[in-house]
């Protein structure tokens, strides 16, 4: 079972909205995101994920490359699990996206 201790990345705090904020990512934050992410996908009830604004992300090599290779690993159970993404650019636009 989630709690909102247990979340230092994702605000679950409206769950199933889950609301990430890149723009304000620490260095290093990648294993933490991993371990949230598992517990995400692994919740029974699906949810769907609100995004800041990743244009103006500063993110080290190392945490993209752990995000993406934990992405394409985890394909299927993310997109059983979660119904949708919406991000928020720079400019105020909005992408929709279904997994």
């Amino acid at each position: 079972m989630m709690t909102l201790d247990d979340f230092e990345i994702h605000d679950i705090s409206a769950f199933p909205v889950v609301r990430f904020f890149p723009e304000s990512l620490p260095e290093g934050y990648a294993l933490r995101w991993e371990e949230e992410m598992d517990a995400l996908i692994a919740q029974p009830e699906p949810f769907v994920v609100l995004l800041g604004n990743a244009e103006v992300a500063e993110e080290t090599h190392q945490d993209r490359k752990r995000r993406t290779l934990w992405l394409k690993r985890n394909r299927d159970a993310l997109a059983r699990a979660c119904k949708g993404m919406v991000g928020v650019r720079g400019t105020a636009r909005i992408a929709f996206s279904t997994l």
